[in-house]
Protein backbone atom coordinates (compact mmCIF):
# COMPACT_ATOMS: atom_id res chain seq x y z
CA UNK A 1 0.00 0.00 0.00
CA UNK A 2 1.21 3.39 -0.82
CA UNK A 3 1.94 5.88 1.59
CA UNK A 4 -0.60 8.04 2.81
CA UNK A 5 -0.48 11.45 4.90
CA UNK A 6 -4.03 12.58 6.56
CA UNK A 7 -5.28 16.14 5.79
CA UNK A 8 -7.96 17.91 8.18
CA UNK A 9 -11.16 19.95 7.67
CA UNK A 10 -11.63 22.97 10.01
CA UNK A 11 -15.00 23.62 11.23
CA UNK A 12 -16.25 25.43 8.15
CA UNK A 13 -14.62 22.54 5.82
CA UNK A 14 -12.21 24.32 4.41
CA UNK A 15 -9.43 21.99 3.60
CA UNK A 16 -6.01 21.59 5.09
CA UNK A 17 -2.55 19.98 5.62
CA UNK A 18 0.25 20.77 8.04
CA UNK A 19 3.17 21.34 6.61
CA UNK A 20 6.90 22.28 7.30
CA UNK A 21 8.82 24.96 5.21
CA UNK A 22 12.37 25.06 4.29
CA UNK A 23 13.86 27.71 2.59
CA UNK A 24 17.69 28.01 2.60
CA UNK A 25 18.97 31.33 4.35
CA UNK A 26 15.70 32.04 4.87
CA UNK A 27 14.02 29.41 7.37
CA UNK A 28 17.08 28.63 10.38
CA UNK A 29 17.50 25.12 9.15
CA UNK A 30 17.00 23.33 12.96
CA UNK A 31 13.19 24.72 13.20
CA UNK A 32 12.60 23.50 9.47
CA UNK A 33 11.48 20.35 10.93
CA UNK A 34 10.39 20.95 14.18
CA UNK A 35 7.90 24.09 13.03
CA UNK A 36 4.67 23.21 11.01
CA UNK A 37 2.30 25.66 9.41
CA UNK A 38 -1.20 25.00 8.23
CA UNK A 39 -1.37 25.15 4.06
CA UNK A 40 -5.01 25.61 3.22
CA UNK A 41 -5.47 23.05 0.07
CA UNK A 42 -5.96 24.84 -2.59
CA UNK A 43 -6.50 23.52 -6.63
CA UNK A 44 -7.35 26.85 -7.56
CA UNK A 45 -3.22 28.54 -7.15
CA UNK A 46 -1.06 27.81 -9.65
CA UNK A 47 1.89 28.83 -6.79
CA UNK A 48 2.12 27.21 -3.25
CA UNK A 49 2.08 30.75 -1.42
CA UNK A 50 3.12 31.87 2.37
CA UNK A 51 1.55 34.42 3.85
CA UNK A 52 2.95 36.80 6.32
CA UNK A 53 1.47 35.71 9.31
CA UNK A 54 3.21 32.10 8.78
CA UNK A 55 6.43 33.80 6.87
CA UNK A 56 6.42 35.52 10.24
CA UNK A 57 6.36 32.53 12.26
CA UNK A 58 8.57 30.80 10.43
CA UNK A 59 10.91 33.28 11.19
CA UNK A 60 11.03 34.69 7.97
CA UNK A 61 12.42 38.57 7.54
CA UNK A 62 9.96 40.04 5.34
CA UNK A 63 12.10 43.32 5.37
CA UNK A 64 14.50 41.50 3.43
CA UNK A 65 12.57 40.19 0.65
CA UNK A 66 12.57 41.78 -2.76
CA UNK A 67 9.06 41.69 -3.82
CA UNK A 68 9.27 41.55 -7.72
CA UNK A 69 6.37 38.48 -8.66
CA UNK A 70 3.57 39.32 -9.83
CA UNK A 71 0.41 37.86 -9.81
CA UNK A 72 -3.86 38.09 -10.02
CA UNK A 73 -6.03 35.90 -8.32
CA UNK A 74 -9.78 36.08 -6.57
CA UNK A 75 -8.05 38.98 -4.41
CA UNK A 76 -6.75 40.68 -7.01
CA UNK A 77 -3.15 41.77 -7.89
CA UNK A 78 -0.42 40.90 -5.81
CA UNK A 79 3.19 41.40 -4.76
CA UNK A 80 5.62 37.82 -3.50
CA UNK A 81 8.97 37.10 -3.35
CA UNK A 82 9.91 34.09 -4.49
CA UNK A 83 12.68 31.59 -3.04
CA UNK A 84 13.42 27.85 -3.90
CA UNK A 85 13.53 25.46 -1.07
CA UNK A 86 10.89 22.58 0.12
CA UNK A 87 7.66 22.14 1.76
CA UNK A 88 7.09 18.92 3.86
CA UNK A 89 3.87 17.64 4.31
CA UNK A 90 3.85 15.84 7.92
CA UNK A 91 2.24 12.57 8.69
CA UNK A 92 2.05 9.82 11.72
CA UNK A 93 4.73 7.19 10.31
CA UNK A 94 5.72 9.13 6.50
CA UNK A 95 6.67 12.38 5.20
CA UNK A 96 6.27 14.32 2.01
CA UNK A 97 9.10 16.10 0.48
CA UNK A 98 8.37 18.91 -2.34
CA UNK A 99 10.40 20.69 -3.96
CA UNK A 100 9.18 23.99 -4.70
CA UNK A 101 9.39 27.93 -5.74
CA UNK A 102 7.62 29.13 -2.94
CA UNK A 103 5.93 32.45 -3.36
CA UNK A 104 5.47 34.78 0.40
CA UNK A 105 3.30 37.26 -0.23
CA UNK A 106 4.22 40.99 0.56
CA UNK A 107 2.24 42.07 3.70
CA UNK A 108 -0.65 44.37 3.24
CA UNK A 109 -3.03 45.46 5.12
CA UNK A 110 -5.75 43.06 3.24
CA UNK A 111 -3.56 39.86 3.69
CA UNK A 112 -1.90 40.35 7.16
CA UNK A 113 -4.72 37.49 8.05
CA UNK A 114 -4.85 34.98 4.88
CA UNK A 115 -4.01 31.42 4.88
CA UNK A 116 -1.47 29.97 3.29
CA UNK A 117 -1.87 27.80 0.02
CA UNK A 118 -0.99 24.27 -0.82
CA UNK A 119 -0.84 25.27 -4.63
CA UNK A 120 -1.02 23.09 -7.92
CA UNK A 121 2.97 23.19 -8.15
CA UNK A 122 3.12 20.86 -4.85
CA UNK A 123 -0.22 19.09 -5.27
CA UNK A 124 1.20 17.36 -8.88
CA UNK A 125 3.27 15.65 -6.87
CA UNK A 126 1.00 13.01 -5.30
CA UNK A 127 -2.55 11.92 -5.48
CA UNK A 128 -5.22 13.46 -3.49
CA UNK A 129 -8.26 11.75 -2.28
CA UNK A 130 -11.13 14.56 -0.99
CA UNK A 131 -14.47 13.66 0.43
CA UNK A 132 -15.54 16.44 2.55
CA UNK A 133 -18.71 14.34 2.65
CA UNK A 134 -17.21 11.56 5.11
CA UNK A 135 -14.47 13.98 6.27
CA UNK A 136 -11.96 12.13 4.08
CA UNK A 137 -8.67 14.55 3.06
CA UNK A 138 -5.80 12.07 2.23
CA UNK A 139 -2.75 13.07 -0.02
CA UNK A 140 -1.17 9.39 -1.50
CA UNK A 141 2.48 8.77 -3.34
CA UNK A 142 3.12 7.86 -5.99
CA UNK A 143 6.03 7.28 -8.65
CA UNK A 144 7.22 11.27 -8.36
CA UNK A 145 6.78 11.41 -4.57
CA UNK A 146 9.74 11.58 -2.15
CA UNK A 147 8.79 9.44 1.11
CA UNK A 148 10.95 10.09 4.11
CA UNK A 149 9.92 8.34 7.48
CA UNK A 150 8.56 10.71 9.98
Amino acid sequence: MAPVIDGVFNAFGVPYVRASVFLPGLTPPDDALITTVPLLVDTGASSTVLHPEDALYLGIDLSQLDYTASSTGIGGHSLSAQADGNVILRGDRFNFECPVSMRIAQPTEHNKRFPSLLGRDVLRQFNMRYEPANGILQFISNESTIVVPA
